[in-house]
Order: structure tokens, then C-alpha cells, then sequence
């Protein structure tokens, strides 16, 4: 006869009283990280529309209109950049050749020189001749007009080539100084504009790839979100189950409390004998024992299974802002948008033009002294040619009324011979003059040419890079903001995630009261080791419990009972409203 201790039902109570703390705080807790795994996929849901503005402004009207601008403008700086080299080197060249065309000019005056002292002694031997009906007043007259037409007209001549050398100096030294200065900056500058050029249609392509790889991260965020859905079920499966073993224990306290009910259709307890009690309460607590120790198990590994997804689903979103800002933002750890860095180019090159455009203006100022100086200087040049012709005729026709004057005017024709082989010698060295300044004048013109397009270049260049840069800084504000946004909702979803998992903490309250519960089963289970192999005590479970096992995990559990004898015989759960499992 199995005496059954008179504390179990007061052990039975505190029992039920334990699995019901412990179960009290699952159905808040799990509702809580729902609500946790809810509010972040609406934030997550943001997130694909900040990730498409942030790629779709790179190909909006601003994007691409800044991009065919700063296409023109890596050309056109660069362009002017060698533009500026050649600039530097037509200059010298200039410089180079106003030095030749001094010497010539020297050359020239010295000739004019000679022929100043010829003129006086034509003057004196004209003065000597008495000869009738011979009058040279006019050659005396005349050449010293012509000599001294011819002085003056080489030393203007002289004085502007003065005043070209130093404008063509001031003019060689700006461009140098603009070289050294800026142009070095300026090659650099449209070296930084291909290279951001490059990254800016590496990140758009980059940006469009990985556009449509999101749907791709979309659909397994969704997977994941649906098996975080299916892990929470467990929170209302493990009370449940918590809730059935409470339920049998309560009706065994009943079964072994006198005058108690144990419930409709229960009434049967009543009439079994203490021996049958007994049985009947080891099998059942031998099966609650069972049950809670697969239900703490499932209960556990099912939370971890939900802490992993939540946590994947937060390493998720933090990968989603990494990658936009590795995708938008400059390189070096910046926190500034790429846009930005491009726009910093932009605006270092609109400052160099600046500059440019500064020493343009400078050297276009000579340049135009040069070109006119050069044009007066072509003019003297020919005005000493028709000096110099208007000369020779008179040597010669001096030279024919010597001849017939014989001796008398043998001194005076040789004066007048000289002055004719110096005026070969001023005609070649005025040809040598006109051919230098003709070779100048066309470096002046080209100069002048380029100048006045790069001067036109770099004003479209200045307007188009200043509207450029004005698109650049409403694409960065719009980039800034979305990628703001996209991180502050991706911070935010991975904040609730993790707080979803930093709720999951019921499995080691479950398991805190493991032992206890355990091993007051244990002891009541002790009371009939051999309770499965009594004789109706299968019968006396189902008909005690069949109305609350209705779930499949615990049908599992009852399998563990389960006999080959007894499946075959037995009545099942579903014959009891609770399944097709037999419970033996």
C-alpha cells in the first residue's frame, strides 16, 4: 500500500503557483518584442526610400546636367592649362624676337647715322658748284628733309620697340607668375575633375547595381521578419504548455484534497482508492515532467533561434547604412557626401579661373600694346622704305648732273653715289626689320587669337562650373539628408532589434525554476516507480487529462509513454478530443 505524503497537495500548489510566475511575464514580453520587430520594419521600410533617392538623385536633371558640365569643364581646363604653357612659350618667343629686331633696328641707325654725314657733305660740295643753269638748292633742300624724316621716323621706331620689349616683359612675367603660381594648380585641378568624374560614374553605376540588389535584401529582411513571426508563436505555445501542466496539477491537488471537486465530469476521482490515487499521480507527474523538460527546451532554442534573427535582421540594417555610406560618401573615412568632394573640386577650379581670368586680363592689356605697337612699327618700316626710295631717286638723279658737269661736280657725284649704296644698305635692313616684325606680328596675333578665346573660355567655363556648383550643392544637401535619414532609421531599427533580443531573457527565468520543478515532480513520480505498467492507470490519464492536450508537441511528449502493447489497445487522443497519438 503507497501512502501518499500529506504535503503534496501544499507541494502540488506551490508547484502550479511557480509555472504561473514563471509564465506571467511570457505573453507581455513576447507582445513586447512584436512590438519592438513591428516598429522597426516600419522604420526599415523608410530605408529603401532613402536608398533610392540617394542613387535616383545621381540621375536626376541636377545630376546629370552637373556631370555634362564638369565633363566640359575637365576639357576646357585642361585645356587651358596647355593653354597657358603655350601662352608662356609664344611670349618668350616674342620676347626673343623683339631682341633680334632691336639689333636690326641698331643696324638701321647706324646706316641713317651715315647717311646724316653724307647729306652735310652733299650740302658742302652742292655750295661749292657755280656751274650756270645748274641749281642744286633742291637736292640740299631736300636731302635734309629726307635724312632727317628718316632719323626721326628710326628712332620712333626705336623708342616703341622700348615700349614693346616692355610690355612683351610685363606680359612674360605675369603668364610666369600666373605659371608658377596657378597653372601647376590648374593641370592638377582637371586632373582631381577626370578623377572625380570617374568616381562619380563608378557610383552611379554602383548606386544603380546596388538599387537593384536591395529588392534582394528586401526579400530576405522578409524572410528573416517571417521567421521572427513564426519564433514568436512560441511565446503563446511555452504558456500554453506551461498552462496544461499547471491545469493537471491543479486537478491532482483536487484529486487529493477531500470534499474538493476536480471539475465536471471529474467526479470519478472521488471514487478511486488511495492505490489507484497514487498511480494515477506519479504517471501524471511523471508526464508533466516530461513535458516541462521538452517545453524549457523548446522554449530556450526557440528564443535563441528569435535572438538570431532579430540580431541578423539588426546586422542587416547596419550593413544597409554601411554600404550607402561607403556608396555616398567621399573616400578617407569623410563623413562628407562624395558630391561634396566633388564639389570641393569645383570650387578650388572656379577659384584658379578666378585667377586666370585675373592674369588673362593682365596679359591681354600687352598683348594689345604689342599688336598696335607692332602695326606703328610696320608703318615706320614703310615709311623709311618710301624715305629711303624718295633717296635714292635723288642720288640718281644728282649722280646724271654731276656726270655733266665733269670735274666740277666729280665730288659731289661721288657723295651722291654713296648715298645711293646706302640706301641699299637701309633697304635691306628695313626688309630684315618688316620680315621680324612680320614674323612678330603674326605671334601677336596668335597670342592675341588665343588669349581672346581662352579669355571667352574661361568665361562660359567660370558661368557653367558657378551653375554647376549651385546643382552640386542641392544634389549634396538632398544626398545629405537622405543619407541622414537612411542612417538614423537603420541606427533606429537596429535599436529596437537589439532591444527585442535584450527582452529575451524568459528561457533562464524557465530555467531558474528548472530544478526546483524538477525535482518536486521527481519525488511525487517516486511515490510508483512502475506506474506505466499498472494495470488502468493509462485509462485513468486519458480520461484526466484528454480534454487539454490538443497541441502536437505535446502529443510528442506523450509518445515517450507509449508502448507497443498499448498503442495497439488503447484509446487516443483524438478519441479523447486531443489527437491520433495514443498517450501509452
Amino acid at each position: 500500500m503507497v501512502a501518499i505524503p500529506s504535503d503534496t497537495v501544499a507541494t502540488l500548489r506551490a508547484l502550479s503557483d511557480t509555472l504561473a510566475r514563471v509564465a506571467a511575464p511570457i505573453e507581455g514580453a513576447f507582445a513586447a518584442v512584436g512590438g519592438d520587430l513591428g516598429d522597426a520594419l516600419a522604420v526599415v521600410d523608410g530605408v529603401g526610400g532613402d536608398f533610392q533617392t540617394l542613387s535616383a538623385a545621381l540621375d536626376n536633371p541636377d545630376g546629370v546636367s552637373a556631370v555634362m558640365t564638369l565633363t566640359q569643364a575637365r576639357q576646357d581646363t585642361m585645356a587651358l592649362a596647355t593653354s597657358a604653357h603655350a601662352m608662356l612659350d609664344l611670349l618668350a618667343a616674342l620676347d626673343q624676337g623683339s631682341a633680334v629686331l632691336g639689333q636690326r633696328l641698331a643696324t638701321l641707325s647706324t646706316v641713317i647715322g651715315e647717311v646724316t654725314a653724307l647729306a652735310i657733305n652733299a650740302k658742302v660740295q652742292a655750295a661749292q658748284i657755280r656751274a650756270a643753269n645748274v641749281d642744286f638748292s633742291v637736292f640740299s633742300t631736300e636731302i635734309d628733309r629726307l635724312h632727317g624724316l628718316a632719323n626721326s621716323t628710326t628712332q620712333q621706331a626705336s623708342e616703341r620697340l622700348t615700349a614693346l620689349r616692355a610690355a612683351i616683359t610685363t606680359a612674360h612675367q605675369t603668364a610666369t607668375r600666373f605659371q608658377v603660381d596657378n597653372a601647376r594648380a590648374l593641370d592638377a585641378i582637371g586632373a582631381e575633375l577626370n578623377a572625380s568624374l570617374k568616381d562619380l560614374s563608378t557610383r552611379r553605376t554602383a548606386a544603380r547595381d546596388a538599387t537593384r540588389a536591395f529588392a534582394a535584401r528586401v526579400a530576405d529582411i522578409r524572410a528573416r521578419t517571417a521567421q521572427c513571426i513564426v519564433s514568436l508563436q512560441t511565446g503563446d505555445m511555452t504558456r500554453q504548455r506551461l498552462e496544461h501542466i499547471r491545469h493537471a496539477l491543479d486537478l491532482l491537488g483536487a484529486m487529493l484534497s477531500p470534499g474538493a471537486g476536480a471539475g465536471p465530469g471529474l467526479d470519478w476521482l472521488a471514487a478511486l482508492d488511495d492505490e489507484r490515487k497514487a498511480t494515477l499521480l506519479s504517471a501524471v507527474c511523471d508526464l508533466q515532467a516530461r513535458q516541462f523538460t521538452r517545453t524549457r527546451l523548446d522554449f530556450s532554442s526557440q528564443i535563441q533561434g528569435l535572438q538570431g534573427h532579430l540580431q541578423a535582421l539588426a546586422r542587416e540594417t547596419d550593413a544597409i547604412a554601411n554600404d550607402a555610406r561607403r556608396l555616398f560618401h567621399a573616400e578617407g573615412g569623410s563623413d562628407r557626401s562624395f558630391v561634396g568632394a566633388v564639389a570641393a573640386d569645383v570650387d578650388r577650379a572656379i577659384a584658379l579661373l578666378a585667377n586666370y581670368r585675373l592674369a588673362d586680363a593682365r596679359i591681354r592689356e600687352q598683348v594689345v600694346v604689342v599688336s598696335d605697337g607692332f602695326a606703328a612699327m610696320a608703318r615706320n618700316v614703310s615709311a623709311i622704305s618710301s624715305i629711303d626710295a624718295d633717296m635714292r631717286i635723288m642720288a640718281l638723279n644728282t649722280t646724271f648732273k654731276c656726270a655733266r658737269l665733269g670735274d666740277a661736280g666729280k665730288a659731289l657725284g661721288v657723295v651722291a653715289q654713296e648715298l645711293r649704296a646706302c640706301s641699299r644698305r637701309t633697304e635691306e635692313a628695313s626688309r630684315a626689320i618688316a620680315d621680324a616684325i612680320g614674323e612678330a606680328t603674326t605671334r601677336a596675333a596668335t597670342l592675341n587669337s588665343q588669349s581672346a578665346r581662352d579669355h571667352q573660355t574661361a568665361a562660359a567655363l567660370t558661368t557653367g562650373m558657378t551653375v554647376s556648383m549651385a546643382a552640386l550643392k542641392g544634389l549634396e544637401q538632398e544626398q545629405d539628408r537622405a543619407l541622414s535619414g537612411l542612417t538614423a532609421r537603420c541606427v533606429r531599427a537596429a535599436a529596437l532589434l537589439q532591444s527585442g533580443v535584450n527582452r529575451l531573457t524568459l528561457d533562464s527565468r524557465l530555467e531558474a525554476s528548472a530544478a526546483e520543478i524538477t525535482d518536486a515532480l521527481g519525488r511525487i513520480v517516486a511515490l510508483v516507480p512502475d506506474h506505466a505498467a499498472t494495470d488502468r492507470v493509462q485509462d485513468d490519464v486519458l480520461r484526466l487529462l484528454a480534454g487539454k492536450y490538443t497541441m502536437a508537441s505535446e502529443r510528442i511528449v506523450h509518445d515517450l509513454f507509449a508502448t507497443s502493447d498499448s498503442v495497439a489497445g488503447g484509446p487516443s487522443l483524438e478519441d479523447a478530443g486531443g489527437g491520433e497519438v495514443d498517450f501509452f
